[in-house]
């Protein structure tokens, strides 16, 4: 099982000295009567583009019927169903975020209606900054050049929909060039979820 870390929701290192390590981990699942584990490798990078010193995880999780540990407390299980928030943009929802790995800092993007002209009509923040501001989505590729910030790990991207056109959703084709390859991606937003992109940066070989 291969688990990346994306984003940092929440920063409680105790001085600026500190940084956190993104990691990328490459875990073997192990299942016995009581206990389920997934122990493997990782690598990572710190926020400013540095290797973390690579390590190993272990997570465990007890079966429901295993006596050998004693559980979660169920108070704090309900503290933190009770405290789930989702992100919310602009009082829509983000999608499952799209991942493109990118190796440079200087990144156009463009976007095009791959099906019919239907009066899609959008918006594009890079980093909760707006980028785009109501944007036609036509046949013909509008372009978006970015620069991506180097003191943040993950960019992101998201794309809002201020109608849904004549054919709901609102959905657009996504092509990224980095120089490098053109990525493609197909995306949708709606009155109720906006598209979300991830941007990771990686240095080409």
């Amino acid at each position: 099982i291969k688990i990346m870390e994306l984003k940092l929701l929440i920063n409680n290192t105790p001085t600026p000295i500190h940084f956190i390590c993104f990691k990328d981990l490459d875990l073997k699942l192990s299942q016995t009567d009581s206990l389920n584990s997934l122990i493997g490798p990782w690598k990572g990078d710190i926020q400013n583009n540095n290797s973390c010193i690579p390590g190993t995880a272990y997570l465990y999780k007890m079966n429901k019927d295993s006596t050998c540990v004693v559980p979660i407390p169920k108070y704090v299980l309900n503290y933190i169903n009770q405290n789930k928030k989702p992100d919310l943009f602009l009082k829509t929802e983000l999608s499952a975020p799209y991942l493109i790995k990118v190796k440079s800092r200087y990144v156009d993007v463009k976007l095009s209606d791959y099906d019919l002209n239907d009066g899609d009509n959008i918006s594009v923040y890079l980093n909760r900054y707006k980028v785009a501001d109501h944007m036609g989505i036509r046949n013909k590729p509008s372009l978006i050049s970015v620069r991506l910030n180097p003191y943040i790990f993950i960019q992101e991207m998201i794309v809002y929909a201020h109608n849904l056109g004549r054919i709901p959703p609102n959905t657009c084709l996504m092509e990224v060039d980095d120089g490098f390859s053109v990525q493609k991606v197909y995306i949708s937003s709606s009155l109720q979820k906006s598209a979300l992109i991830y941007f990771k940066y990686e240095e080409s070989e």
